[in-house]
């Protein structure tokens, strides 16, 4: 997968310079995700951001003792905890919709991007 085309598929960084996104590249891990897989359940701590660069992730919550389907999030959008988010849990599940490929930023690397990379945070 050419990872960075893939990035500059995503809307909100079309504009962002290419240094930006390769710094993204550099510190951040790819995750990959079978049809079916769980990629985080209702509770589960939330301390990445997660760019889908393939597929979906579709997302559940139960209600009356139900999972009920109420969104999906689609290649090239952005999810997870973002930056100056007070986000620390999921209310809800999340579940790959055929292949699912995601850039994984972890949260130990926001105040660098803040601060050096403030590109990929507007």
């Amino acid at each position: 997968m050419d990872v960075l085309a893939a990035l500059k598929r995503v809307p909100e960084f079309a504009h962002v310079p290419e240094v930006h996104l390769q710094w993204l590249m550099q510190n951040s891990t790819l995750a990959t995700h079978a049809d079916g897989d769980y990629i985080f359940r209702k509770g589960d701590a939330i301390n990445e951001l997660r760019i889908v660069l393939q597929g979906e992730v579709k997302l559940y919550r139960e209600q009356a003792g139900n999972l009920r389907h109420f969104g999906v999030i689609e290649s090239y959008e952005i999810t997870g905890l973002l930056p100056y988010s007070r986000m620390k849990n999921a209310s809800a599940m999340g579940v790959s919709g055929g292949q699912t490929i995601a850039l994984v930023l972890h949260k130990d690397f926001f105040n660098e991007m803040i601060r050096d990379h403030h590109p990929l945070t507007e």
